[in-house]
């Protein structure tokens, strides 16, 4: 059986490939082939974090990326990062940054 450190990079490339789409910690734990309290554990015992807030981080990073590279709208760059809904999108971008998403 793998290692928790070989799992968890295996995790971060996966999610890092899939923010984007709506993923989820059972979908990713599926695609390892582990249990997803397996995973959630890895995730918050080795790099203090939930899954979720794990893929928050890598979608508001893209996000902010894209607001200040692009003319996109704020619900057009919440989409194409992976949220769900605009509101989501901004209580993420404000807990990771402080502020509401705005372009430059």
């Amino acid at each position: 059986k793998a290692d928790k450190s070989d799992i968890l990079k295996s995790a971060i490339t996966y999610c890092k490939e899939n923010f984007k789409k709506d993923i989820t910690l059972e979908e990713t734990a599926k695609a390892l082939n582990v249990s997803k309290f397996y995973l959630s554990h890895i995730f918050s015992g080795k790099i203090c974090i939930s899954f979720r807030d794990y893929i928050n981080t890598l979608r508001v990073e893209e996000a902010e990326k894209l607001l200040e590279e692009t003319k996109l709208s704020v619900t057009e760059i919440s989409q194409l990062c992976g949220f769900n809904t605009v509101r989501t999108f901004n209580r993420a971008f404000k807990k990771l940054k402080g502020r509401a998403p705005k372009n430059r």
